[in-house]
């Protein structure tokens, strides 16, 4: 079991744990307190309150820190404080990017560990992974899958509101080289097909405006203006 320890950082003007200073949890106290110094200055002090394991130690950090901004702690301790919806400063995550990358530069990942991942991420589907790439097989059997499936109303009714107030693509433009291939991918589909043709054809056929015939583009830009007035 790994070895896990109780820490109290503290200056000349902090007294007693329970309300002074800053109390946290780790199994890695060399490293930990290294970066604790590089937060608050090489000049702090620190005490080690309790050594034991994991769970006993976050008990006792929760008992040291049971609410938020208790002496230098945000967060309240043992784990109990919930970090859902919480809005990091910019500088913060700036701060935390730049850590990560020395992180990475110093311990780069072995070539052994990234064979390891590969094949442990082989044939996983993993599902909801944004930016994801599948093979074109994978894409022509979840295409196969959900082809004539309708969609009911609660669910359209759940999409909709789940994109209210999102613009992902408003006044996103496509470079040349994807419109190229957009039209590449749509050359020669014809944009209705037989059974819906048959279906528009079935429906004009009584309207006594068209009498059967489609509407040409001027006489449709008509009676949109017309409409309009």
């Amino acid at each position: 079991m790994t070895q896990c320890v109780v820490y109290w950082l503290f200056d000349d003007t902090c007294v007693c744990p329970w309300r002074h200073g800053y109390v946290g949890i780790t199994t890695r106290w060399p490293g930990r307190l290294k970066r604790h110094r590089q937060r608050f200055g090489s000049g702090i002090r620190w005490q080690l309150l309790f050594s034991g394991a994991k769970t006993e130690c976050r008990l006792l950090e929760y008992q040291l820190r049971p609410d938020f901004n208790i002496g230098w702690n945000v967060n309240s301790g043992g784990m109990m404080s919930p970090r859902l919806g919480v809005v990091v400063p910019s500088d913060v995550r700036e701060k935390m990017r730049q850590s990560a990358k020395r992180r990475h530069q110093q311990h780069p990942m072995s070539e052994q560990t990234r064979e390891r991942l590969r094949i442990a991420s082989t044939d996983r589907t993993n599902r909801g992974r944004f930016g994801q790439k599948k093979t074109l097989e994978e894409r022509e059997r979840i295409l196969r899958s959900k082809q004539g499936i309708p969609k009911s109303e609660q669910h359209r009714l759940k999409m909709s509101q789940r994109m209210q107030g999102k613009t992902l693509h408003a006044g996103h433009h496509h470079s040349e080289q994807t419109k190229q291939r957009l039209r590449l991918q749509k050359f020669g589909i014809a944009v209705h097909s037989e059974e819906h043709r048959r279906r528009l054809a079935e429906r004009m056929k009584g309207n006594s405006f068209t009498k059967g015939k489609p509407w040409s583009a001027a006489r449709r830009m008509a009676w949109l203006a017309r409409k309009e007035n």
